[in-house]
């Protein structure tokens, strides 16, 4: 889960950031925080936060040789035998929160988290997000919307304004 201590307020652009991942994932949250209420209220948009937790994926394969990969396999069952629950290994387990907040919806001032228990039978649960700090992301980056709407309004086409 993203941790309040890997975003400053000081450089909401992550651009300092020792952590700038962590500080991204973080900044999404509070930035969902910040919005969802106006989107749902003014444009219909129901959003939701959700957290697919630890899984494989082709991605990264030509970075690891078969020990790396079967070590990788292994360490995931170890921590998941140990109770994390996000560590899914599937990724059709960590497509559980993702695809059960677009077809039921629920909570949006929650994220929603793919887990799984020790053994693999898998469930979806949620997370309070801290959102300390929400209004005022969602003020900045309306700030820079309309910042670089000027710096770019030759280029904004019909279809971008509302």
């Amino acid at each position: 889960m993203a941790s309040p201590k890997c975003l400053s307020f000081d450089d909401l652009q992550l651009l300092r950031s020792p952590e700038p991942y962590e500080g991204s994932k973080r900044l999404m949250d509070l930035l969902h925080c910040g919005t969802y209420k106006d989107l749902s209220k003014e444009f219909g948009i129901q959003s939701y936060v959700v957290h697919p937790g630890i899984f494989t994926s082709f991605s990264f394969f030509e970075f690891l040789n078969v020990f790396t990969y079967y070590g990788m396999m292994l360490l995931f069952y170890l921590a998941r035998l140990m109770g994390s629950e996000i560590h899914n290994i599937s990724g059709y387990t960590a497509s559980n929160a993702p695809v059960s907040a677009a077809l039921k919806g629920g909570d949006q001032s929650v994220k929603w988290v793919s887990a799984c228990n020790r053994w693999g039978r898998e469930f979806t649960t949620s997370a309070e997000i801290e959102s300390t700090g929400a209004e005022d992301v969602a003020a900045y980056i309306s700030d820079l919307v309309i910042e670089w709407d000027e710096k770019l309004k030759h280029q904004i086409t019909a279809t971008r304004k509302p």
